[in-house]
């Protein structure tokens, strides 16, 4: 995840692997939002799906 340090906004994001497709749309709604990664973490994703564990890396995104 590509972070501004300043706004904590979501700027992009790297995804590698098997089920990236599954991820990238919701990377692009955040960004199109304008949403930070606090929102991302507190986002509630269908279970079972990647998705659903992206609040857990949106935690240590401003370290």
């Amino acid at each position: 995840m590509v972070v501004d340090s300043g706004t904590n906004a979501i700027f992009g994001a790297t995804l590698v692997g098997y089920e990236a497709g599954e991820l990238v749309h919701v990377f692009l709604a955040h960004m199109e939002a304008g949403s930070t990664w606090q929102t991302l973490e507190r986002s509630v994703h269908i279970h079972p799906t990647y998705a659903q564990a992206l609040p857990s890396p949106a935690r240590f995104a401003v370290s």
